[in-house]
C-alpha cells in the first residue's frame, strides 16, 4: 500500500532549511512578504476589521504577537486571526491563478505571529513562509476545480499550509509535525457560500485557517497526537472532500527541485482575480481610444465558465456592497471606463453606490464564450465595446497583469506597497515606510523578526 502523501510532505518540510532554498525563491518570498504586508496595511481600515481587532482585545491574554498597525499585543492565535483578516479584506493579495488560491493569506500571519513570539530570525520566517506557500500551491493544483464542490481551498488546505509554516518556526521534528497537520485536519473547513451571498465572512475564512495552524502546531508541541493519513486515507481530505479526484504526481513532482511559489501572481486591483483580465482590457481600450464613458452604448464581455460563475452576475447592491463590487465584472469594468484606474477607493461606500457607475454597469453584459467552455482558468477573455455613434472596439486578454507571464517587478511592488499604506488605519510616515521596505529587503540578515515589527512602531 502506498504511503500517504502527507508523510512525504512533512518529511520535505522538516528537512528543508533556509540554505536549501534557491536565491530566486528567497527573492520571490520577500516580494510576497512585502506585498502581503502592504495588503495588511490597506486592510487595516476595511469594513469589519476594527470590530475584529476590538473583539480580540476584549479577549485579552498574554502579550505575544502584534496586531499590525493597531499595535496591540495579544496571544499569537488572536494576532494571527486579526492580521489575516486584514490581509484578505481588500482582496488585493497574491493568487495562484490556476488553483485559485490566495497563498500568503493563511500562511504569513501565522508564521509572523509565531516568529515574533519565538524571537525567530529572518531566515526562519522566510523558509517557513516559502514552505507553507509551496505546499499550499501543490496541494491546490492537484485538485481540479470542477471536483471541489464549493470548497474554498485557501481555507481548507490553508489549514495544512499554515500548520507547516508554524511548525517550522517551532522547529518541530517529523513526529511532531505529523501530529500537527493531523490536528489541523480536524479543523479543515471553508466554502464558497459566503461568496454566493457576498458577505463579510469572505474576509474571515482564510483567517480561520491561519489561526488553525498556530493552534495545531502549539498543541503538537505539547504532545497532543493527530491522525497521519489525512490526505489519502479512507477519510482523508482528497477522498472525503473531493471523492478521490486529485493528481498525486502534481503534489510530489520534483518537490525539492522546482518551486511553484515562483508561479504566484501579484494583484494590481483590489477585487476577485476573475475581474482582472476584464479590468486590464477596459483600461487599455479606454486609454488607447480615449473612450468617453458617457458615449458607451453596451459592453459585452466573453469569459470562461469559471470567470462567469465567480464574477459574471449583474451588479446588485446587497448586504455588503464592497464585497458585491469586488466580485463583479460589470462594476469593475464600469469603474475602469469612468476612472481609468481601479484601486481601493473604488470600493468604498460612496463609489459602490455612485449613480454613474450603476448606470454604466447595467450596460455591461457577461457571457460565456463558446470557444472558452473547456477552459478551467480565467482566460481567455475578450471584450466588445459598442459606442452610441456606431463604433465598436474589440480586444482580447492573453495574460493578466501581475501573472508569471506579465509579472510585477520590484519597483511596481514598492509602488503598490505605498499605495496600500495610504489607506492604513493609522498614518505611516515616509520614513517608516522606507525603514520597513529596507527591513524586508534585508530580512535574511535579521537575527530577530521583532526588528521587522519594530520598523513600523514609530513614525
Amino acid at each position: 500500500m502506498t504511503e500517504d502523501v502527507t508523510y512525504e510532505l512533512v518529511k520535505y518540510a522538516v528537512g528543508t532549511e533556509y540554505g536549501d532554498l534557491p536565491s530566486q525563491v528567497v527573492r520571490k518570498t520577500k516580494m510576497l512578504l512585502l506585498d502581503a504586508l502592504g495588503c495588511c496595511f490597506a486592510g487595516s481600515s476595511a469594513c469589519g476589521v476594527r470590530e475584529i481587532v476590538n473583539l480580540v482585545n476584549e479577549w485579552g491574554g498574554k502579550k505575544e504577537s502584534t496586531i499590525l498597525l493597531y499595535g496591540h499585543r495579544v496571544p499569537a492565535p488572536s494576532a494571527t486571526f486579526a492580521n489575516s483578516v486584514m490581509l484578505h479584506a481588500r482582496d488585493l493579495e497574491d493568487t495562484q491563478d490556476i488553483a485559485v488560491i490566495h497563498c500568503t493569506t493563511p500562511v504569513l500571519p501565522a508564521a509572523l505571529a509565531l516568529a515574533e513570539r519565538e524571537n525567530a530570525s529572518g531566515e526562519d520566517l522566510i523558509v517557513a513562509v516559502a514552505l507553507g506557500v509551496e505546499l499550499l500551491c501543490r496541494m491546490g493544483l492537484a485538485s481540479p476545480r470542477p471536483q471541489r464542490k464549493g470548497w474554498f481551498h485557501t481555507t481548507t488546505l490553508g489549514c495544512f499550509a499554515s500548520t507547516i509554516a508554524v511548525g517550522k518556526i517551532l522547529r518541530l521534528n517529523e513526529k511532531q509535525m505529523m501530529n500537527a497537520v493531523g490536528i489541523s485536519y480536524s479543523q479543515f473547513a471553508g466554502n464558497q457560500q459566503c461568496l454566493e451571498e457576498k458577505t463579510l465572512t469572505k474576509r474571515l475564512q482564510p483567517a480561520f485557517a491561519a489561526r488553525t495552524g498556530v493552534f495545531s502546531a502549539l498543541l503538537a508541541n505539547k504532545g497532543i497526537t493527530g491522525p497521519k493519513n489525512i490526505l489519502e486515507g479512507k477519510y482523508g481530505f482528497y477522498n472525503l472532500y473531493l471523492d478521490g479526484q486529485y493528481n498525486r504526481d502534481i503534489i510530489l513532482d520534483e518537490l525539492d527541485k522546482t518551486f511553484e511559489i515562483s508561479n504566484l501572481s501579484l494583484k494590481y486591483y483590489p477585487s476577485c482575480r476573475g475581474t482582472h483580465a476584464s479590468i486590464d482590457v477596459a483600461l487599455s481600450l479606454s486609454q488607447e481610444h480615449n473612450i468617453n464613458a458617457d458615449q458607451i452604448k453596451a459592453i459585452l464581455v466573453y469569459v470562461t465558465p469559471l470567470t462567469n460563475s465567480l464574477v459574471g452576475d449583474p451588479y446588485e447592491i446587497g448586504e455588503t456592497p464592497q464585497v458585491d463590487a469586488q466580485f463583479s465584472i460589470p462594476y469593475t469594468v464600469a469603474r475602469a471606463f469612468l476612472k481609468r484606474d481601479v484601486f481601493i477607493d473604488d470600493f468604498e461606500d460612496e463609489a459602490v453606490r455612485d449613480v454613474a457607475t450603476l448606470n454604466l454597469a447595467k450596460k455591461v453584459k457577461v457571457l460565456v464564450d463558446p470557444d472558452a467552455k473547456q477552459s478551467s482558468s480565467f482566460l481567455p477573455l475578450r471584450m466588445e465595446v459598442r459606442m452610441k455613434d456606431g463604433k465598436i472596439y474589440r480586444r482580447a486578454a492573453t495574460t493578466i497583469k501581475g501573472s508569471p507571464a506579465n509579472p510585477m517587478n520590484r519597483e511596481e511592488c514598492i509602488r503598490k506597497f505605498n499605495k496600500c499604506a495610504d489607506f492604513a488605519i493609522n498614518p505611516i510616515s515616509n520614513a517608516a515606510r522606507e525603514r520597513f521596505v529596507c527591513a524586508v529587503d534585508q530580512l535574511e540578515e535579521l537575527d530577530d523578526v521583532n526588528q521587522l515589527i519594530k520598523a513600523l512602531r514609530t513614525n
